[in-house]
């Protein structure tokens, strides 16, 4: 008779969810050797999606034995890496024809600030590979941009950040019929405001800030706009008022999510958003920062910048974008020429979900919302 298997104490760490838009991740680099000895909580590998970087913990104590090699592609829920109670067991497992370690795809380890340099200037792992390091730097990648420049064809290659970004694009552009309402709104009052209250508060207020608590408020009245389709027919609302914003740093597209914005006040908006543009030129997100939008606003405030059309991320209904203040002239009362400024909105829209009566309805109201501002509304949350 075939002996039976034996069951192994072991405990799997698994990938977790990094990205909602993105169905594979990198496993950039292990922080441990495989077979090394390890204690609760300790960090062993490092995983990587265009938008953020998450390390593995392991959650007992142990010894790690490797299931992916550095620079594969992983997925959610797969095993990253198995942690056995001693050697003996970790013996005994690859004994009974279990796989080994995979063997790395690279035989030098490369620096978190090389690989970014990399994937900015499109520097193939080949390249680097040549250089015949251990350990390649920054400073080692920094000559190969230069003569990557100086080839004669085959174009510019893209970072891996900005393929990612280019397949939800095509996602949404390909799976949403989207439809699109611009809206011009005044806003001499709401920034008059602002002024007061940031002056008041220490903290720099703005309309990307007063939007993002508007945007918010409007969820009990406007459902629709906040979620997206889980499946054909079927509309998932949102479990919050968390509104995504759009920030680039120059280190590629981030939506970082301000969570139950609806019950924070103006200064409270503020500092979160501070923290994430800082994070924004850093690379430094954690995916918590990146999840569970409801709506998104896109910000494209560029001097001059009339409005933009923006697209729908794959799991919401709407995004709104803002455009540059402009300045116009009018007739006040009494027939002076006098000067107002103000902004457009955007909305785009699944028209699975939305008609152009609720886009329309939706949009005049938070303009009014806007344009009505005084300090005593715009100070905190209503």
């Amino acid at each position: 008779m075939p002996q039976s298997r034996r069951r192994f104490c072991m405990y799997k760490v698994l990938v977790p969810l990094v990205n909602n838009n993105e169905d594979t991740y990198t496993l950039s680099r292990w922080l441990v050797k495989d077979g090394q000895q390890v204690a609760a909580d300790d960090l062993i590998a490092s995983v990587e999606s265009t938008k953020a970087t998450v390390e593995l913990a392991a959650d007992q104590a142990g010894i790690v034995h490797q299931a992916v090699a550095q620079g594969a592609a992983v997925a959610f829920g797969d095993v990253a890496a198995y942690i056995f109670a001693d050697e003996a067991e970790r013996a005994a497992f690859l004994a009974q024809g279990q796989p080994a370690a995979p063997q790395a795809a690279t035989s030098c380890t490369i620096t978190k600030a090389a690989r970014e340099l990399m994937d900015q200037h499109g520097i193939a792992e080949a390249q680097v590979l040549a250089l015949g390091k251990k350990i390649v730097t920054k400073a080692d990648v920094e000559p190969l941009i230069g003569a990557q420049d100086a080839q004669p064809a085959g174009g510019i290659a893209l970072s891996k950040r900005q393929i990612g970004i280019g397949e939800v694009v095509s996602r949404s552009y390909h799976s949403i019929p989207r439809a699109f309402l611009a809206m011009k709104v005044y806003v001499d009052a709401a920034l008059a405001a602002l002024a007061e209250l940031s002056a008041s508060s220490d903290c720099m207020i703005g309309l990307t800030e007063l939007l993002v608590q508007q945007v918010a408020l409007l969820q009990p009245q406007f459902p629709l706009l906040y979620g997206g389709l889980a499946e054909p027919g079927r509309f998932l609302p949102a479990e919050g008022a968390h509104v995504g914003v759009t920030m680039d740093g120059g280190r590629g597209l981030f939506i970082p999510v301000v969570r139950d914005a609806a019950a924070r006040s103006l200064p409270e908006i503020a500092d979160t958003l501070m923290d994430f543009r800082i994070k924004a030129l850093r690379n430094s997100f954690q995916p918590e920062d990146l999840a569970g939008g409801a709506v998104t606003i896109s910000l494209n405030v560029e001097p001059d910048t009339l409005f933009v059309l923006p697209i729908i991320l794959p799991d919401q209904a709407a995004m709104l974008s803002l455009g540059a203040e402009q300045e116009e002239l009018y007739l006040a009362e009494g027939g002076a020429v006098a000067r107002r400024r103000f902004v457009t909105l955007g909305l785009a829209y699944d028209h699975r979900v939305i008609n152009g009566y609720e886009a329309a309805q939706w949009m005049k109201a938070l303009k009014a919302q806007v344009e009505q501002a005084r300090l005593a509304d715009v100070g905190a949350a209503q």
